[in-house]
């Protein structure tokens, strides 16, 4: 999907993706598998890196739908570590394509 995308953008177009955030441990106990389309997760580090392969750069995370919001128990966490494992439920990553 992304080398299909990379081809059809012109030089400084813009891609953006919202995708599940397997970075956040709820997003595997709510919404990810109610989803069919959703087949497996991919990391931020790994779409990123599919995205620099095509000629895509300028890439920037930008996490969404904050775990807390759907599942208020975990105001009851530290910060530190509710940030770390139930931050957003899903990520946008946006990018230029280069040349």
């Amino acid at each position: 999907m992304i080398r299909l995308a990379a081809q059809k953008l012109g030089r400084g177009g813009l891609i953006a993706i919202e995708t599940p955030n397997p970075e956040c441990l709820a997003i595997f106990a709510t919404h990810f598998y109610l989803d069919p389309t959703h087949v497996r997760p991919i990391p931020y580090a790994l779409l990123s890196f599919y995205m620099e392969e095509n000629g895509i750069g300028h890439i920037e995370m930008h996490p969404r739908s904050p775990a807390i919001e759907s599942m208020p128990a975990l105001a009851s966490l530290p910060d530190d570590f509710r940030n770390a494992f139930f931050g957003g439920l899903d990520y946008a990553i946006i990018g230029r394509k280069l040349v």
